[in-house]
């Protein structure tokens, strides 16, 4: 009788064993997954658009660029830290990434209204990766001479929610679990909501804007991945820049032809033309 009784005991505990050990697999293969695609920390480093920077802050609009929460300022760059913990990446590398901090651009006070005519301060900013499409998305208020706005919801200012800015398409796809910098991505150009914000169709879109930095670090333990590499040429005038070159090039060869026409016979050299 001892025996039936702990056999039947032995089967029931096995029956109560079995399911346990199923359930608990697949959550740990959850738990491997989460901890891979976790961001420890980063950065994105970006210029904005150098010119409007300068412009604000110039003699015209005799202004400032004023920095809220944890961004720094680095020379021409703004350099915002990753909000690591409310970003995600999936197993493709898309997802999210939430920065912290902002931005307020103030220019043309105007003393009878005791007011700054340009007004626009942009926080909330967000990176929307799609493979190697980037959007940097932003909350924005304008406030100031509204004169050009095409409406206001209270008379005194405007405002967009998680507006597109910019694009930038990335060297390559991220890889989650990696830890990889990205440097002077420089296809960054405006996206609508920079227009709407300040108001101008200079910054149609399209307009090409500084070329950001990204660092994303997964694991500190590991080395980091880089693309891109630094450049001292601002993106807005990299096609400048570039055609300038093209042309002092061909100057220079035209300089050169000039030359061997003119000595080239004294040493044998004749050209066909």
């Amino acid at each position: 009788m001892k025996k039936k009784l702990l056999s039947g005991a032995l089967a029931a505990a096995m029956c109560l064993t079995i399911p346990t050990t199923v359930v608990v697999a697949p959550a740990t293969a959850q738990v491997i997954e989460s901890n891979q695609n976790q961001l420890e920390s980063g950065s994105f480093t970006w210029g904005f658009r150098r010119s409007l920077v300068r412009y604000m802050e110039g003699f015209i609009a005799k202004g400032k660029v004023e920095l809220s929460g944890p961004v720094k300022r680095e020379g021409a760059n703004f350099i915002f830290p990753l909000d690591a913990a409310n970003s995600h990446l999936d197993a493709a590398g898309n997802g999210q990434l939430k920065l912290l901090g902002g931005l307020h651009f103030l220019g043309h006070y105007n003393k009878s209204a005791q007011r700054w005519d340009m007004d626009v301060t942009i926080d909330n900013f967000v990176l929307d990766v799609e493979g190697k499409k980037v959007t940097v998305r932003a909350d924005y208020v304008t406030k100031g001479d509204l004169s050009k706005a095409p409406s206001s919801q209270d008379g005194d200012q405007i405002s967009g929610k998680n507006v597109a800015f910019a694009t930038f398409e990335l060297d390559s796809a991220i890889k989650p679990g990696t830890n990889v910098r990205f440097i002077n991505q420089d296809t960054a150009a405006t996206a609508p909501g920079f227009s709407e914000a300040f108001l101008n169709d200079r910054y149609a879109t399209g307009t090409p804007v500084d070329g950001p930095n990204l660092k994303l670090v997964s694991d500190p333990t590991k080395p980091f991945t880089e693309y891109g590499k630094e450049s001292s040429v601002d993106s807005e005038n990299r096609t400048g820049v570039i055609i300038g070159s093209i042309v002092g090039v061909l100057a220079a060869i035209g300089g050169l032809l000039g030359a061997l026409k003119h000595f080239g016979p004294q040493f044998g050299i004749r050209l066909p033309f």
